[in-house]
């Protein structure tokens, strides 16, 4: 045996010769050594001590007052002076005993144990005191541990050195894990990453001063990103001194959505107002205009009257068209559920009579491509999102182009409604890719319109849950929407 082994072995038979208890920790008051006197009052041996922090006989909330004091000699590497604590031995029995903990330094400086020295109290008045005391101390942790079962939002509440002691219905409901799986358990061994407060939460709990957290983001055991707000509340000791911290959630993520929704409706609003106010006053003015040319030429120069006449039609043309896509505006922000059946032959026929002129006229062939025969749907909603789709492709048609097509495809993918329009037109300008289906956006600057064509599909889409995107912006445009199918 060398040297160094003998004196190993020489002071470990001192110690375990000492009647008073010794006990040697690690981080987190994890036990790593204790004497045979402790050993004897627990009834255990090292082996089964090792890296655990407290055994199973003892009284929950005497070891989070154990690790309070643990977590000030640890953090702060002072001696603490406790004038009597309560310990529970393996037959339930619980005495007092007046412990001072020490720090242990390693090399460089830094505590990396603690060790405690107790001696059994035998006076009969401090230990009436110190029964007292504990009492007290174990009301005010079932007050709190009830609160936080009881109440009606995520809350977990923590020692200071950031165990579990208890968590509400919610908590685990929003984060995973119940209570029994995260008892005693560590903070940072379950939620370091998906819920990333450890810097905050270690100021609170130094500090014992609350602090929120705004809008961060939380990951929930199915892996989706929510937003919350996370309120953390130091908890005291009868004493004053720290015990812990309560974590408070609120998911937030609604708020989050509707204040950009809110947002989103603001600024489209001012947007419209502008745009409206030009739009219809252009027109009129126009009209005003023209009008008065016809008072001064009506006899001097009669044949004037029918060119004005005609730009007076296109102007009223032009005013009544912004004013019915306005209504249609405005009907596609209305929450309505009415669903009925749709016989889709019957209603894209009568949908095709109203394009059909303009077809003709711009010499374009369609081709339909219709696998669902019947949809249960808003018949307003799916009537004008395919008109507008319609209407955007013929419009939006190539002169050079000789075989002028529009292909509408509209079938059942999974749980979705598709609806495809492809076109072999101008296509939509590059530039627009992230703002097409923005109001008062047009898909090419070579043609005049009101930009609402897109913006009302993707308000309909949006109403029914749906999604929307462009798949190609040049030959061949393709724009495909979809919709979650209604049994």
């Amino acid at each position: 045996m060398s040297s160094k082994a003998r004196d190993a072995e020489w002071y470990l038979s001192i110690l375990n010769a000492i009647n008073d208890l010794i006990l040697v920790k690690g981080d987190r008051s994890k036990l790593l050594w204790a004497n045979r006197a402790f050993l004897e009052y627990y009834g255990m041996t090292n082996q089964e001590l090792q890296d655990i922090i407290d055994a199973p006989h003892s009284d929950p909330d005497d070891t989070v007052q154990y690790v309070k004091d643990d977590h000030y000699v640890f953090s702060s590497g002072r001696m603490l002076d406790i004038a009597s604590e309560p310990v529970t031995n393996s037959q339930g029995e619980t005495a007092y005993f007046h412990t001072i903990k020490n720090a242990i330094f390693n090399d460089g400086g830094k505590v990396e144990r603690t060790v405690g020295v107790s001696r059994r109290i035998s006076d009969d008045q401090v230990i009436q005191h110190s029964a007292i005391e504990r009492s007290e101390r174990k009301s005010s942790l079932n007050e709190l541990r009830t609160l936080v079962r009881h109440l009606p939002s995520a809350v977990a509440m923590l020692d200071v050195k950031q165990r579990f002691l208890c968590l509400s219905q919610q908590w685990s409901q929003l984060l995973g894990y119940t209570g029994d799986d995260l008892t005693e358990s560590f903070f940072e061994d379950y939620f370091a990453s998906q819920l990333p407060i450890q810097t905050t939460l270690e100021a609170v709990l130094s500090d014992g001063v609350a602090k929120t957290i705004e809008s961060i983001s939380i990951l929930t055991p199915e892996q989706e990103s929510i937003i919350g707000t996370v309120h953390i509340h130091p908890w005291f000791f009868p004493d004053g001194a720290v015990g812990g911290a309560i974590l408070l959630i609120h998911d937030i993520t609604q708020l989050k959505q509707s204040e950009y929704q809110l947002k989103r409706a603001n600024e489209e609003l001012m947007q419209f107002n502008y745009r409206v106010s030009h739009d219809l006053v252009a027109p009129l003015k126009s009209i005003k205009g023209l009008v008065h040319i016809c008072q001064e030429e009506l006899y001097s120069n009669p044949e004037m009257i029918e060119s004005i006449h005609h730009k007076m039609i296109a102007s009223v043309d032009s005013l009544s068209s912004l004013v019915n896509e306005l209504f249609n505006l405005a009907k596609a922000d209305i929450q309505c559920d009415d669903n009925e059946l749709i016989e889709m032959s019957e209603f894209i026929n009568s949908l095709l009579i109203l394009h059909q002129e303009a077809m003709d006229e711009s010499r374009i062939h369609l081709h339909l491509d219709i696998s669902v025969s019947e949809i249960l749907g808003n018949r307003s909603r799916i009537r004008q999102i395919i008109d507008n789709l319609l209407s955007n492709a013929i419009k939006y048609y190539d002169k050079k182009e000789s075989e002028r097509s529009i292909w509408i495809t509209i079938k059942r993918e999974s749980a979705n409604i598709l609806i495809r329009v492809c076109d072999n037109g101008l296509g939509i300008d590059e530039s627009i890719h992230d703002t097409a289906f923005d109001m008062f956006v047009r898909g090419s600057a070579q043609y005049s319109g009101s930009g609402l064509g897109l913006y009302l599909v993707r308000k309909h889409i949006e109403n029914m849950g749906g999604e929307y995107h462009i798949q190609s912006f040049k030959k061949n445009t393709v724009v495909e929407v979809s919709f979650p199918v209604r049994e």
